[in-house]
């Protein structure tokens, strides 16, 4: 995620610290594993500067760390102590807000890092990887004992528990009733998704065990029921093989297997070291993973093999088991077992199916876990509780502009950002199709890269599908509050017209039309063949370009006109080239569905399965979008892999054609690929039709039995999208079905009403609420009511609606905003306006104590204070939190126009906050050259120190503002 972490105040950076052993992954396992992809993670974060302290890395560590904006630091080597122990003693000047270490090797240290008084105010982040009392059932009851008490203590100590996984947190939880447990499920590790799995049956099955503790731990892991297991199969084409982790104790772990009764020449053991590239290459030649653990905290190793599209069987008694049990399919791969033949039965049934099968439903539960867990939003909400604890305030996560943003990052309006980021699949709109480039206006030509700038260009211009709000008066706040609303694909087919530009460049002694064609694509267009004859014999290039670097043979092959093809060719088109994003000849005889051009461009050696560079469309795709039956069925007759996949997403031919409608392609592909098929997202082509409102598609696959309760990228149901795209026939054929008219998303909480709301789909909303839509819910997380989120959008219609319902139009969400306040914030006019007309109550302050003025004035749009000024609130009234008046706040955010208007109507510029800013400090902190440049021409001394005994220019430099840097140096002294 792209986000920033912001306060009123502006930005503070958030200092986290990691303890570990090693950068690397070697014999510590699960405990450097996860250590270095939460360092990973946090590091995302703009606002976050993570460290790893560590007793010795390498430089090639350091910079591979470093490429994850990770700082490796090496502790002093201290004699007589372990390594680990070294980290006891932190770097004087190294500065942290927060330290975290795992379970007691790496937690231990941190009670004396606490006792210097440089770090005694440190909070401590503690992460627990194991249960050791639950293993002292296996073991010795007294060490699980003594383990568990040391744990305990060390997270008493802790201002912050995390456990990995829902096993431990449940343990913990009822160990810790009085603290905070904070459960981290891992997500996969995309490292190991692009181990290539050889797809020929072999002549062994090779089931693969992956060590995770030390010798001592050989029963408490089951490596005795892994080698009982396939002695108990009494078939010599079943092999173990067991990655072991501890060099030089080969022979001692082969003695101990190979008295559980398997054969000698059935069991192998490897060796692995930190090279993560080796656990790849021994997930490629195996065919299953299998963790036999009677108890085990998680089970990384399993998840490991999940990420590269492996197999696996868990023990029942692990984290990652209660993990599996809610992921689809997951329970599926669950033994709850501890006997060596309910083992050995397991293994048999994943053997006995084929390969292919075996490697699709590893895909499959890939996908779906990838869908349930992810890094991303626990690491986000750890990143919001560390900086909680440090700084005493709430903070959250939003993805505005450093310098700009019309809202805090507490807002609503960051909240609704956030699950639009991860809603259902991110656009991947045809910019250009140059394919039907005949009907398109491009963009005028440039030293600019052409691709790089149709990217730039047309993806302002390009329609949504399912539009947003109306425009607004301060649209770009908007937007950055709802997010980017362009999410799904076009439910309208036909090519989309791109910016006409202006153009009077000249080729071969013609002008260049403003899609950059010359007369030459024209007469092809037109088809007459003695126009093109006589241009040709002019001396027009006959494979001249257009700005999207479309030939004239490439528009006639789209038209799907044979004649002009074949005369294009005979007088030496080039059938070999490409466009600007990578299209081909055989591409635009697909879009044109002319079953004899497609024969004549494969005839020339055209790859039938080549990709464009833009969304790895192939030929099939492109004929599965235009509704090409014949010309798909063609092409599967030479050849054409139907399985491969399209962009980001990963989506079917199935789920393109589900997307534009074409319901002939539909059922023809319905003969070869599952109905429910799923894309990297978890997207079914369900979701797209219904997504794209294609009801004639949607209707189809729910004929052929596609299931309408599965649900898309993260969580959110059919009626969701339907409601989104405003199509009230799906919404009432998915009534139909019995979905649940309140149904929730899995990330904010929106119910399909406050969809149809948010994206202004006010029909959508009409008929969910005829059908019992229960309007007086709030989102999930956060508490926002749906009149809120009608006040965001801007849409009076929606808000009148709702007051006519009853909703109450002072209601508040967790942050005390109420619907007037967000509309303020955002500079939506109209809607404070009306909401003050109908009673709304100006006064009202959020939890934080901020009020109508401060959050109009955020907006920076004019008539919006103006609006709220009307009410005559004081001009200069201060929140308590930072006692700073409206003019200071949307001055920190270099808000010029609100700050304008605000001094015009009588604010006083003289004001400090409590914390002593000046108006001049706040311009400063923002970086907003002209909002300084205009408090100097008013007399604001650029030398002067205010109350936290800054300059301007200090709070520039300090803030990272290099141009107010720039502007500020010449006038200091």
């Amino acid at each position: 995620m792209s986000g920033q972490l912001k306060n009123n105040a502006g930005e503070r950076k958030l200092g986290v610290t990691l303890l570990s052993a090693e950068w690397k992954t070697s014999s510590n396992g699960d405990l450097t594993t996860i250590n270095r992809e939460l360092a990973i993670q946090m590091a995302k974060h703009p606002n976050v500067e993570v460290s790893v302290f560590l007793p010795q890395c390498t430089e090639e560590d350091k910079k591979d760390a470093d490429s994850y904006n990770v700082k490796l630091i090496e502790a002093a080597k201290l004699g007589g102590f372990e390594p680990v122990d070294w980290l006891a003693s932190v770097p004087d000047g190294h500065a942290m807000d927060c330290v975290l270490g795992h379970g007691v090797a790496l937690g231990r240290q941190i009670q004396l890092i606490k006792r210097n008084s440089n770090y005694s105010d440190c909070k401590w982040i503690q992460v627990v990887h194991t249960a050791p009392e639950e293993i002292g059932m296996y073991k010795s009851i007294s060490e699980g004992q003594q383990k568990q008490q040391t744990e305990i203590e060390l997270c008493q100590m802790a201002d912050q528990v995390i456990t990995i996984g829902p096993k431990l947190t449940d343990a913990y939880k009822h160990q810790l009733r009085k603290q905070d447990v904070f459960n981290l499920t891992p997500s996969v590790f995309t490292e190991f998704s692009d181990v290539q799995q050889a797809s020929d049956e072999g002549r062994t099955f090779c089931v693969l065990v992956i060590e995770s503790g030390d010798s001592e731990d050989f029963d408490v892991k089951g490596y005795d029921t892994a080698a009982k297991a396939i002695a108990e199969l009494k078939d010599k084409s079943y092999r173990l093989k067991f990655a072991s982790k501890q060099k030089g104790k080969e022979d001692e772990l082969k003695h101990k297997l190979l008295q559980s009764g398997i054969g000698c020449n059935q069991l192998s053991i490897c060796t692995l070291d930190e090279d993560r590239e080796k656990l790849a290459n021994l997930f490629s030649v195996v065919d299953i993973v299998i963790l036999p653990s009677k108890t085990e905290g998680f089970g990384l190793s399993a998840l490991q093999a999940i990420s590269a599209g492996l197999p696996v069987l868990v023990s029942g008694n692990s984290g990652i088991a209660e993990a599996l049990k809610e992921v689809t399919y997951g329970s599926q791969c669950i033994v709850d077992s501890e006997d060596p033949a309910a083992w050995a039965s397991a293994i048999k049934a994943v053997h006995d199916k084929k390969r292919n099968v075996r490697l699709e439903e590893a895909k499959s539960l890939r996908e779906n876990y990838l869908q349930k867990f992810s890094w991303e939003e626990p690491c986000n909400f750890l990143v919001e509780k560390m900086y909680n604890l440090a700084f005493g305030k709430k903070q959250t996560w939003n993805s505005e502009p450093e310098n700009g943003g019309a809202c805090s990052s507490s807002d609503l309006g960051a909240s609704l950002c956030k699950e639009t980021e991860q809603e259902p699949f991110v656009k991947e709109m045809e910019l250009q199709d140059v394919i039907r480039s005949r009907k398109h206006n491009a963009p005028s030509p440039s030293n600019v890269n052409p691709v790089v700038k149709k990217k730039s260009e047309v993806s302002k211009e390009v329609s949504d599908p399912v539009p947003g709000p109306a425009p607004v008066e301060n649209g770009d706040s908007a937007l950055r509050f709802l997010g980017d609303m362009h999410s799904f694909v076009d439910s309208n087919t036909q090519p989309i017209p791109l910016p006409a530009t202006e153009t009077s460049d000249v080729k071969g002694g013609v002008s260049v039309e403003t899609r950059g064609w010359n007369p030459l694509h024209s007469a092809v267009e037109g088809g007459n063949e003695d126009i093109i004859e006589t241009l040709l014999s002019s001396g027009l290039d006959i494979d001249s370009r257009g700005n999207d670097g479309t030939t004239p043979l490439m528009v006639a092959a789209a038209k799907g006109d044979e004649k002009t093809v074949d005369l294009l060719l005979s007088k030496g088109a080039h059938p070999h080239l490409k466009n600007f994003i990578g299209r081909n000849l055989l591409h635009a005889a697909a879009e044109g569905g002319n079953i004899s051009i497609v024969k004549s461009m494969l005839s020339r050696g055209i790859d039938i399965d080549s990709k464009d560079d833009e969304f790895s469309y192939t030929p099939l795709t492109i004929a599965a979008k235009g509704n090409h039956v014949e010309v798909m069925k063609y092409l599967l007759r030479k050849g054409a892999d139907i399985s491969l996949t399209t962009g980001s997403k990963k989506g079917n031919a199935l789920h393109i054609a589900s997307q534009y409608g074409s319901v002939a392609a539909i059922e023809m592909l319905l003969s070869s690929l599952r109905p429910d098929s799923r894309d990297r997202e978890g997207n079914t082509p369900l979701v797209y039709a219904a997504g794209c409102g294609q009801i004639e598609a949607v209707n189809c696959l729910l004929k052929h039995g596609a299931d309408p309760f599965l649900r898309g990228e993260h969580g959110w149901s059919l009626l969701h999208l339907a409601a989104k795209s405003g199509n009230v026939i799906i919404i009432e054929t998915l009534l139909s079905k019995g979905l649940d008219v309140d149904s929730r998303g899995e990330t904010l909480g929106l119910t399909p009403l406050m969809v149809s709301i948010k994206y202004d789909k006010l029909e959508a909303a009409k008929y969910l609420l005829e059908k019992g839509a229960n309007e007086s819910l709030k989102t999930i997380q956060r508490e926002i009511p749906i009149l809120t989120i009608a006040s965001t959008v801007g849409s009076v219609a929606a808000i009148e609606m709702l007051l006519s319902r009853d909703c109450s139009i002072d209601s508040r969400d967790d942050g005390g905003d109420t619907p007037l306040m967000q509309a303020a914030r955002c500079g939506n006019t109209k809607a404070v306006e009306y909401l003050l007309a109908q009673g709304a109550n100006p006064l009202l302050r959020n939890t934080s104590d901020v009020g109508l003025l401060h959050l109009a004035a955020l907006s920076d749009n004019v008539l919006t204070i103006k609006a709220v000024l009307s009410k005559n609130l004081d001009i200069n009234a201060m929140c308590t939190d930072l006692g700073i008046t409206p003019l200071l706040h949307c001055l920190t955010q270099g808000k010029l126009k609100a700050a304008n208007y605000l001094l015009a109507e009588g604010a006083d510029e003289n004001l400090k906050s409590k914390d002593g800013w000046t108006v001049l400090s706040a311009a400063a902190m923002s970086g907003n050259v002209a909002a300084i440049e205009m408090l100097l021409k008013r007399g604001h001394n650029p030398n002067s120190r205010d109350g936290c005994d800054k300059t301007p220019l200090m709070w520039a430099a300090e803030r990272g503002n290099k141009a107010a840097v720039e502007y500020l140096l010449p006038l200091t002294h």
